[in-house]
């Protein structure tokens, strides 16, 4: 009889198979983390926008105006939310009732389970 040697056999191919599926799981997971985090920034990129574009509304308004608020954004943004809490603060920038001078204002950015907050100081010059 004579013998074919070209070609894989059965149990070479399984082996094959089962070294390939070894390496395939972990790129999968992979790219699953990697469409993750695109999607985080892409939520922290908008975010940050609209929470500037909130923030000046608020510095552009001044020290007199500023006060806690809260609301949704417009389309195509209408599945973010912000609010807003302006605090009194003192010289060392801790809450204090009692200030005249400073107010601490606080806009948070929220859509779905993520969260972004920006803070600035606003300053009584009158």
């Amino acid at each position: 009889m004579f013998k074919n040697t070209k070609g894989f056999t059965l149990i070479e191919m399984i082996i094959i198979i089962v070294i390939v599926a070894i390496g395939v799981v972990p790129l999968m997971n992979m790219f699953y983390g990697a469409g993750r985090s695109m999607g985080q920034a892409d939520f922290v990129t908008i975010a940050t926008e609209l929470g500037q574009r909130t923030m000046d509304g608020y510095i552009q308004s001044g020290y007199a105006a500023a006060s806690s608020g809260s609301g949704t954004f417009s389309a195509p943004h209408a599945s973010y939310s912000w609010t807003t809490t302006v605090t009194l603060v003192n010289a060392n920038f801790a809450d204090d009732a009692s200030s005249t001078t400073y107010k601490k204002v606080e806009v948070t950015v929220s859509a779905s389970a993520n969260s972004l907050k920006l803070t600035t100081v606003l300053a009584n010059h009158s």
